[in-house]
């Protein structure tokens, strides 16, 4: 456990080295000046191709600044010859310029504040170094699309390196820090609480005011109000002061905190060397970090996307918002068409997607046909965004599901089960075999003697076709034809069948009173369906839903570029059902090993 512990900062890293055919640096080394790079250490004499078009050795060894400026390029003695621009541009892939983003946190909760300042404080760590970059602000919660209260006024902010304790961030700077966004004076900078709108500061193109590469830094802004006012809040762990003027304090001692305040995005621009791709994350609650390994909440940085960024050198979007379902990013307009909006997908241009959604969907008793669906408008909404390549995750365990089997034969109409394991009363569980769980995939007229299903049906089984009004019981006489959708032989359908309703031979039902007996269980539900052998599956419907999402996926469904196991990364080997228990806070969402797992699992070159 603590070997793992240690792989937070750098076992990513490890899990996405690959050599792919391409020539090693010592070779790249020994026949080409490479390229100048910013912030990077350099020794005397080492040669590069400057941005100049010309070839220059360094005169001393040290480390380059930000940004090739007058000052950095008088650190070089440039040599006769060398290339010119445009015969280099032709020679070798040119650096490009892209656009990154990160936010804090994605809405949580709101909290009224008294007068007076405010000084929030927000672990910063990059894939990349920045060559200018702005921020903004906003007291709006894009998680339930609540506005807060106009009133709170922008004074100011600074970054500096992160000073760590013993394993966790302080919330104070190493030293002075750097004041790259002034206090631009009372009332000139409203913080705005109207939905979607942001304060937003101008580019910060200073090199010396830059963010490094993989450093632990630090962001704190100072706000101030004359009125108390509600404050839209995040689930990131963060920091909060409340002295006027301790913003550009390097240690004013701040209280750590399990939210971060407002909504606070850093843009940025950073020199692509080739490799470092864009990814937009779309999730829940384990996408955008909730948990950690103590109740006040995850800093940004222990993310699964993060970590995954940090570990392949990719810049990481992450639009997780704690508590989503499918159904929430289904439209790309209109109010939760803000969480594609708040980051401008259009100037970002991202190179891939990830999705991990279903945990809720699965908790919300969501059907897979449902999810099915929304995924689809997901996809369409990414491919409308110029997203094509996309990862979809599996779902991963919850600690602990109800996962059982009958005990005796349960005929049709009976009014309690016999289960080998306890299920308390009021728990929604699927009663029967499993063979089939799909969903109608044409339409089906009253009187029609053959069904269209997503998933194929076995000759001779009872199947449970829609729910309430149009739900009917038929068995089919020849199986499942086709590749999908498949056909099977039906009885007349006594009633008409949308797209979407449920195929199933599973009961599901809501035990309806305290087991008896001390194992085999009595269980009473409502009157079954269909009859079920012994043996057949008695689980509750949150995991039993789970797994079909999980199966679907597993299938690379509707074109996806491929899936990522976060099932298998973070289950128990000795009961895969289950959740691993040093790798959750809560039985849902996961340590920081946990998340560092599933960054392992994401495709190491997306």
């Amino acid at each position: 456990m603590a070997e793992d512990l240690t792989r937070i900062e750098t076992g990513v890293q490890g899990a996405h080295e690959a050599i792919d055919g391409r020539l090693s640096k010592a070779a790249l080394d020994a026949n080409y000046a490479p390229l100048w790079q910013p912030s990077t250490a350099y020794v005397k004499d080492a040669p590069v191709l400057l941005p100049t078009g010309t070839t220059g050795k360094r005169t001393t060894s040290g480390t380059s600044r930000p940004a090739f400026d007058a000052t950095e390029q008088g650190l070089w003695t440039v040599a006769a010859g060398g290339l010119s621009q445009g015969t280099a541009d032709t020679r070798y892939a040119p650096r490009r310029s892209r656009l990154g983003a990160i936010a804090f946190g994605t809405g949580g909760s709101n909290g009224t504040f008294s007068t007076g300042s405010i000084n929030p404080r927000y672990p910063v760590r990059l894939p990349v170094g920045t060559t200018r970059w702005r921020l903004r602000i906003s007291n709006f919660n894009i998680k339930n699309l609540s506005a807060g209260a106009d009133g709170q006024e922008f004074r100011g902010a600074w970054i500096g390196p992160h000073a760590f304790g013993t394993s966790e961030g302080t919330g104070n700077f190493t030293s002075a820090p750097l004041n790259p966004i002034p206090n631009p004076g009372a009332g000139a900078a409203p913080i705005p609480g109207s939905t979607f709108t942001y304060y937003t500061s101008p580019w910060i193109t200073d090199p010396a005011m830059q963010i490094p590469a993989a450093q632990n830094w630090l962001l704190s802004i100072q706000t101030f109000a004359s009125a108390s006012i509600v404050i839209q809040r995040t689930n990131m762990g963060s920091y909060l002061g409340f002295n006027a003027g301790s913003g550009g304090t390097v240690a004013p001692n701040p209280s750590q905190s399990k939210v971060g305040l407002f909504d606070v995005i850093i843009d940025y621009e950073y020199i692509d060397n080739g490799e470092n791709k864009v990814g937009f994350y779309i999730g829940d609650s384990l996408t955008e970090g909730l948990g950690g390994d103590n109740v006040l909440g995850n800093p940004n940085q222990y993310n699964w996307p993060s970590q995954h960024s940090l570990g392949a050198g990719i810049v990481a979007l992450n639009g997780g918002c704690s508590g989503d379902r499918t159904e929430a990013w289904i439209n790309a307009t209109g109010g939760n068409g803000a969480k594609y909006n708040r980051f401008d997908l259009d100037a970002i241009k991202p190179d891939y997607a990830c999705i991990l959604l279903g945990t809720n969907d699965s908790l919300g008793l969501v059907s897979l046909a449902s999810v099915q669906s929304n995924m689809a408008a997901i996809l369409a909404n990414l491919q409308a965004k110029g997203i094509s390549k996309v990862y979809l995750g599996l779902v991963p365990p919850r600690l602990n599901p109800i996962i059982g089997a009958l005990a005796a034969a349960a005929s049709a109409g009976v009014t309690s089960i016999s289960s080998s394991v306890s299920i308390p009363s009021g728990t929604t569980i699927a009663v029967g075999p499993n063979v089939t769980n799909g969903a109608i995939a044409a339409a089906a007229s009253a009187g029609a003697t053959s069904i269209s299903s997503s998933s194929p049906i076995p000759n001779g089984t009872q199947v449970i076709i829609g729910s309430g009004a149009t739900r009917e019981v038929v068995t089919t006489s020849s199986g499942a034809s086709g590749f999908g959708p498949y056909v099977s032989t039906v009885p007349a359908l006594v009633n008409a069948h949308a797209v979407g309703e449920v195929v199933s031979n599973q009961d599901i039902v809501i035990t309806s009173g305290a087991p008896t007996g001390a194992g085999p269980y009595t269980i009473p539900v409502p009157a079954l369906a269909v009859a079920h052998a012994a043996g057949d599956l008695v689980i509750e419907q949150k995991e039993n839903l789970r797994q079909q999402y999980n199966a679907w996926i597993r299938s690379v469904p509707m074109g996806v570029s491929g899936v990522m196991d976060f099932d298998t990364a973070v289950r128990d080997p000795a009961a895969i059902t289950n959740l691993r228990s040093d790798l959750h806070t809560d039985g849902i969402h996961l340590s920081r090993l946990g998340y560092l797992r599933l960054a392992q699992a994401a495709p190491a070159r997306p």
